[in-house]
C-alpha cells in the first residue's frame, strides 16, 4: 500500500515526522476510525486523538505498545526519531 501525501511518498514506512503523525498514518492505512483503535486497546477516543494531534508529549508507553502490538509493526514505527 502506497500513499501520497503533498510531497512525501512513504510507501510501507512512516515518515517519523512525529509520534502522532505516525499513529494517525497507521490508523488511516487500515482504514479505522479512532473509536475503534481506542476500544481494541481498552483506551477513550479522546485518548487516540489526543496521541494523533500530538497533545500528550510523552504519551503511555503501555500503550503505545498496545498500539503498535494491534497494528502489527514494532514501536520504533510509532515513536519519532
Amino acid at each position: 500500500m502506497c500513499l501520497y501525501l503533498s510531497t512525501y511518498y512513504l510507501g510501507d514506512a512512516l515518515m517519523n515526522i512525529s509520534t502522532g503523525y505516525n499513529l494517525r498514518m497507521l490508523r488511516f492505512m487500515k482504514n479505522l476510525p479512532q473509536d475503534e483503535v481506542a476500544e481494541a486497546i481498552g483506551v477513550g477516543k479522546v485518548t487516540i486523538w489526543r496521541y494523533e494531534n500530538d497533545k500528550v508529549k510523552n504519551p503511555n508507553l503501555y500503550n503505545i505498545k498496545k498500539i503498535a502490538s494491534f497494528y502489527g509493526v514494532p514501536i520504533g514505527t510509532i515513536l519519532e526519531k
